[in-house]
């Protein structure tokens, strides 16, 4: 029993102070109150005891865990908790026995000092029952929200169940959870085909509105369907079902969507913005050669920062145009003529609210 108590108190020690410096702590502990032991060590008559309640647990009157007897076991330094603590007792001690003196002043000292601490009971009773009710009130708070998170959690759940019973939207499938793994597939690869179609006409260099990108849109658009179709046609002559053929069809899409966008890249890199950008990148920062040791570090750069201006105004030129190649092929949401008579106000708001969640 000694011995798990002991190494009870070493683990708890190592996690403090560190594995090395565990046993030093315990010694000095077991020393210090050994040499405070009333009668010295040859008073202590049962040693397992002693050592189980006195001698190996830690004590502390505050609620650092560093602390043992109002000593830091890390550094060896008095516990400031326990300072405040012992300082706040005194200062409500002298507080009682200034009012006790108040209100007994011809009490003799041993009168005032019994009611002191009559008087010091009753405040610590009282703080007693406070600390109680607090305790009381936490834990009913905390069962509240337990209870909420409890009743969150099923609420959730029994969503989430229903949303799953919903059937697919498009194809009627049960249980599909409002869209089905096919339906959905098919959704992000129409999405990513008309980012690839944005993509090569951002970067053909013809204007968005011409015949020419109108034509050249729709030849990529039935080349890459076409390759999508031949990548889901494999699957399904490889004995793959829906799912799988669906599967394979969106990453054809996002491969298709990747090589486009690279090309469409190296296209507008060749673009006179482009070679502007990176002409003036590289003039200021051959401005700054006397900031490098040679006149090859300066180049390197120079060439560097040309580069990057490059591939930067690529990449915004093809966000700007496919961007405005999407949004001038959305279709504009359909104009009702304003509601008369009565409820025309709700009516208008309402039109609003659905604008804005359309947006």
């Amino acid at each position: 029993m000694v011995e798990q108590a002991a190494r009870r108190e070493l683990r708890y020690a190592a996690n403090v102070v560190g594995p090395e410096r565990a046993a030093g702590v315990l010694t000095e502990r077991l020393t210090r109150r050994l040499a405070a032991q009333p009668g010295g060590p040859d008073a202590v008559t049962d040693p397992v005891g002693w050592l189980r309640g006195r001698g190996l647990p830690r004590s502390s009157p505050c609620a650092d865990a560093r602390c043992d007897e109002g000593t830091l076991m890390p550094t060896g330094t008095a516990c400031e908790r326990c300072v405040e603590l012992r300082a706040e007792r005194r200062r409500r001690r002298a507080c009682v026995a200034e009012r006790v003196r108040a209100e007994l002043p011809d009490a003799d000292f041993q009168a005032r000092r019994q009611a002191v601490e009559q008087r010091l009971r009753e405040v610590v009773a009282a703080d007693l029952v406070r600390d109680e009710e607090r305790r009381r009130q936490a834990a009913e708070a905390e069962a509240v929200r337990t209870a909420a998170a409890q009743r969150a959690r099923a609420e959730a759940a029994a969503a989430e169940q229903a949303r799953r019973a919903r059937p697919c939207r498009q194809c009627g499938a049960p249980e599909a959870g409002g869209l089905c793994g096919v339906c959905r597939a098919q959704e992000e690869i129409e999405v990513l085909l008309r980012q690839a179609v944005a993509t090569v006409v951002a970067g053909c260099g013809h204007p968005a509105d011409s015949s020419a990108a109108a034509a050249l849109a729709a030849s990529t658009e039935a080349a890459m369907r076409a390759r999508i179709q031949r990548a889901c046609d494999q699957i399904r002559s490889d004995g793959g079902n829906e799912v799988s053929a669906a599967v394979a069809g969106r990453l054809a899409a996002a491969s298709l969507l990747h090589e486009r966008c690279q090309s469409a890249l190296q296209a507008l890199g060749r673009s006179p913005e482009a070679k502007a950008e990176a002409g003036q990148a590289r003039a200021a920062q051959g401005r700054r050669r006397h900031l490098y040791p040679t006149a090859q570090a300066a180049e390197q750069a120079a060439a560097a920062a040309g580069r990057e201006a490059r591939q930067r105004t690529a990449e915004h030129l093809l966000t700007a145009r496919s961007t405005a190649w999407l949004a001038a092929r959305t279709p504009a949401p359909t104009e009702h003529p304003a509601p008369q008579g009565r409820g025309a106000v709700y009516a208008a708001g309402a039109a609003k609210a659905r604008a804005a969640m359309a947006t």
